[in-house]
Parts: structure tokens; sequence; C-alpha cells
């Protein structure tokens, strides 16, 4: 697959749209990332009861959270089910677009924020990708999962941080890292 069959996501209005509407769990969207230049966030992408795989086909899958997140609004918990491959996803914060009163905490999870319903139905993955410069001001670095399972294989981890626990991640749910790297995480 290319780059130039007419259906790829370049921008992030397109990429907010697909995800938004990716809702069959028994079929999960396929999402071809395929931007001329990163792809920069304008707000947080909600991706409660969706089911993705974002895939990139071009020279430079970045996700460019600029200070935003992905997150599942429901507090209770959701049905998702999140796959990335061979993305860059990177400057996730806490800081925009958070809503203490749907959230609980706005402080946790830099690049994702996750209340699974149960690490049977919700699951995030990532394969061949870069998870770095995400910063939480309390816990949980890149993401802050509870009820949701996370696997990562052949994933980097650099430069992350969170002013409390987990420069990486705080998980309450299965986890399996895959031949990851860690490298320069913090967490005060």
């Amino acid at each position: 697959t290319t780059c130039d069959n007419g259906s790829n996501v370049g921008t992030f209005a397109e990429l907010k749209r697909r995800i938004s509407e990716a809702t069959n769990p028994s079929n999960p969207a396929t999402i071809e990332i395929c931007p001329d230049e990163p792809i920069v966030f304008e707000d947080i992408i909600d991706f409660s009861e969706t089911h993705f795989k974002a895939e990139c086909l071009g020279p430079n899958c970045d996700f460019d959270l600029d200070g935003f997140s992905f997150v599942t609004l429901d507090g209770t918990g959701a049905n998702f089910t999140a796959e990335f491959q061979g993305i860059t996803i990177k400057k996730g914060s806490t800081g925009k677009g958070r809503d203490s009163g749907l959230y609980g905490s706005i402080e946790w999870g830099g690049a994702f924020f996750l209340r699974g319903v149960s690490p049977d139905v919700s699951t995030l993955t990532f394969t061949n990708c870069t998870l770095q410069d995400n910063v939480a001001t309390d816990d949980a670095g890149v993401f802050d999962s509870i009820g949701a399972t996370v696997v990562a294989t052949n994933t980097i981890f650099s430069d992350n941080e969170s002013g409390g626990s987990g420069g990486v991640g705080f998980l309450d749910g299965p986890s399996a890292f895959n031949n990851c790297r860690f490298e320069r995480n913090r967490a005060d």
C-alpha cells in the first residue's frame, strides 16, 4: 500500500473524524496515515467506544500532540481497541483540553489517559512506534491506564517525564513490552 490512493489521513481533522467513526468492535477500521508533514493536534482525541488500527504508510508519520492527548472521556470505563503501527507520538501533556469534571485527575497520562471497561475488551497496542517528549504534571508521562491492556512491541520510549511516579506509565491492568527500548525517561 502506498500514499497515493486518496483515502490516506494527513490532517488532524481527518484523523479525529476517522477515529470517531471507527465504532465496530468486530471489524476495527484501518486508518492509513500518510501526512506530508507532522500531524499537529488541535484538541484531544477521545477514542471511547472506537476500534481502529492507525498504520503509517509514509516516511513522516509523526503525531505532534502539541500539549493535547488521547483520552477515554467516560471516567467509568470505555470499550476500545486502539493500535498504532510505525507512528511517532510526541509532545503529549496533561495541560491542554482536559476538564477535571470529565476525567477525574487532569494531571495523569501525558499522551494517553485511559479508562477501560476490562482488560479483555479495552486494548492499546504499539508496534514499531516511538513515544517521546510526553509530560504529565503528576503520574505517568506517556500513559495512565486503568482497566485496559497495554502491549508494545519494537517500540522506543524516550525523554518522557512525570512530576510523580512513572516516567513512562501507570498501568493497572495487563501489560507486555516486547523488544522495547526505554531511554532517558524521568519521574520526580
